[in-house]
């Protein structure tokens, strides 16, 4: 059962900033994940900034960035690994570019 809560809770909205590390996280998380099947991923600082730039806009505070992430980043990096386009060994990384985010094995 839940217990009557009788305060106010009174938070700060997250900053760009913090979503920005929270972002970071989520890629070193994704980076783990890779490095289990021996790929490393390099990514930008443009690359963290713009998928927080992105869940900002949603003005939904850090619930997008997970999204994001997988949309991405974990979507064309396990589309390169089906394709055999990625293998074992090899780097993944993931840029800032004018058209977004170009992820590319090498």
């Amino acid at each position: 059962l839940l217990a009557r809560l009788d305060q106010t809770i009174v938070y700060s909205p997250l900053r760009l900033k913090d979503l920005e590390q929270i972002t970071v996280l989520h890629i070193k998380e994704l980076g783990g994940l890779l490095e289990k099947k021996g790929v490393e991923l390099q990514s930008t600082k443009g690359v963290q900034q713009e998928i927080a730039r992105r869940a900002f806009e949603d003005d939904k505070g850090a619930r997008p960035i997970r999204k994001y992430v997988q949309e991405l980043l974990e979507d064309p990096i396990a589309h390169s690994l089906v394709n055999n386009e990625l293998a074992a060994g090899q780097k993944v990384q993931a840029k800032k570019t004018a058209k977004g985010i170009t992820v590319l094995p090498g």
